[in-house]
């Protein structure tokens, strides 16, 4: 069974899915893994690429299947990204006539009414999403975020050929979609159709135990511009514990490395002394630009500090840093370990067993605090 992804926290999301179903999984970015004896998750990458590149790239990654089916398309549920042209692509790839999109995540109050997308009943374009780096939510309808895709209600039906937005304000619409799913219709969506998706194949939840992270030094990064990750480190902040922001300086232009070494040599030392720290940029950004320069900035540190540990909790926020904290240690294979909470998901680097690396949607709030201090 193959899913593909477009960013590495959803993989890490659909992955979580998996385990709680029971299901084993591999993720691999970017290329297709060589054993998978449950789930094969393909990181495509293809959020934050031009639609051109996104579709090449699906392309390539569709060839390595080899005729595979492919079971899903994970996208983001808030549409960021190029997600019409990334559909279409994949639906040539694997010779099938309509997509069924259904990006609602009902458990996370993320529903669309009446075409409207809101997230808590909010219209999307009132809310933080229209300032999204790169990805700027500028309409609520998704006849505008969906070009050429058809809404529809859960008692209308879907057409032989075309691309269909299933609108789903409960968990109940959502598997009422999954069921509708066939062997001529591409499933692209959120968690939440995943889910309805594999119990619809008699999937059932299963009880598991929970991943321990007892004893380990446990490293926050996070690249995320959410408003409420900021607030949330704040108040961990005033906590008096190891917030550290990226300087400055850095953000200005400063590639000075005496400047970016005393940054990561504190961090370090933090790390050391408290066993938990945080790295975070600190601000909102200004734009798609200005993001990616904070991002790598931000990576490298973190990834500095994680190169010399033998054992560890890596927390990272937001799919752009998770990404391109991996490709700074040569990271591209995990196995799943388990979900501490729906959306935060425990992996572990082929390269680096005994690393724990935990990856959360940027959009999405941190669980209960007792998670990160087990």
């Amino acid at each position: 069974m193959i899913a593909f992804a477009d960013d590495l926290t959803g993989a890490a999301e659909i992955g979580g899915v998996a385990w709680r179903y029971g299901l084993s999984s591999v993720i691999a970015i970017n290329q297709a893994p060589e054993d998978s004896s449950g789930l094969a998750i393909i990181d495509a990458e293809t959020r934050s690429m031009d639609p051109p590149d996104a579709v090449e790239n699906l392309r390539r990654l569709s060839r390595w299947l080899g005729g595979a089916e492919l079971f899903f398309f994970k996208i983001d549920s808030a549409l960021r990204g190029p997600v019409v042209p990334q559909v279409r692509a994949t639906m040539r790839a694997q010779a099938v006539t309509r997509a069924l999109i259904a990006p609602a995540n009902p458990t996370r109050g993320r529903t669309i009414k009446d075409g409207i997308y809101l997230i808590e009943g909010v219209p999307i374009a009132e809310t933080e999403f229209v300032g999204g780096p790169g990805h700027p939510a500028r309409s609520s309808r998704i006849r505008d975020l969906l070009p050429g895709a058809v809404p529809l209600r859960p008692w209308q039906e879907m057409g032989e050929v075309g691309l269909f937005v299933g609108q789903a304000e409960t968990p109940a619409d959502v598997r009422h979609w999954a069921h509708q799913v066939d062997e001529l219709t591409l499933a692209a969506g959120a968690a939440d159709l995943f889910a309805a998706l594999l119990e619809c194949r008699g999937r059932k939840i299963q009880s598991r135990p929970p991943v321990a992270l007892t004893g380990l030094p446990h490293l926050l990064i996070s690249g995320t511009a959410s408003r409420q990750s900021r607030l949330w480190y704040e108040a961990r902040s005033c906590q008096g514990l190891g917030v550290l922001r990226l300087p400055q300086r850095i953000i200005d232009g400063d590639l000075s490395e005496r400047l970016f070494d005393r940054w990561t040599n504190r961090a370090a030392a933090n790390l050391r002394e408290r066993q938990w720290t945080a790295m975070i940029t600190g601000r909102p950004v200004t734009g798609a630009a200005a993001d990616h320069r904070f991002t790598a900035r931000l990576a490298a540190g973190a990834a500095a500090v994680i190169e010399p540990l033998d054992a560890g909790a890596i927390f990272i926020e937001g799919g752009a840093t998770a990404a391109a904290v991996a490709a700074n240690l040569g990271w591209n294979l995990f196995d799943v370990l388990g979900e501490l909470a729906p959306g935060l998901v425990v992996l572990s680097p082929r390269r680096n067993p005994r690393l724990r690396f935990i990856l959360k949607p940027g959009s999405y709030p941190w669980p209960a605090a007792g998670i990160l201090h087990q």
